[in-house]
């Protein structure tokens, strides 16, 4: 039951970052991406860690903080392993598009 509770709440924080952000509201997502990040490192979802770990980056480098956001960057990479996802392979070009 935790992880559905865990799994709810990640749902609601990237939808209303994705809100903030398409409003460019990037003071309101922030935290959202950050509470979203730390909830699929707890749920252990590579692909979730991989997508929202990619934005909360590209965020932190848009917002003049260049080497917070590349060490996020870095954390939202996925481990590299003999069967390369789509997942995987998008997060590599999208984090070498912003270096």
């Amino acid at each position: 039951m935790p992880t559905l509770v865990a799994a709810s709440r990640l749902a609601c924080r990237t939808v209303l970052a994705q809100i903030d952000l398409a409003r460019k509201d990037y003071a309101a997502a922030a935290p959202r991406l950050v509470t979203a990040f730390n909830l699929v490192k707890q749920l252990q979802r590579p692909d979730g860690i991989a997508i929202v770990g990619n934005r909360l980056g590209q965020l932190l480098r848009a917002a003049g903080q260049p080497d917070d956001g590349k060490s996020q960057l870095a954390a939202a990479m996925p481990s590299r392993s003999p069967s390369r996802s789509l997942v995987s392979r998008r997060c590599r070009w999208s984090s070498a598009a912003v270096a």
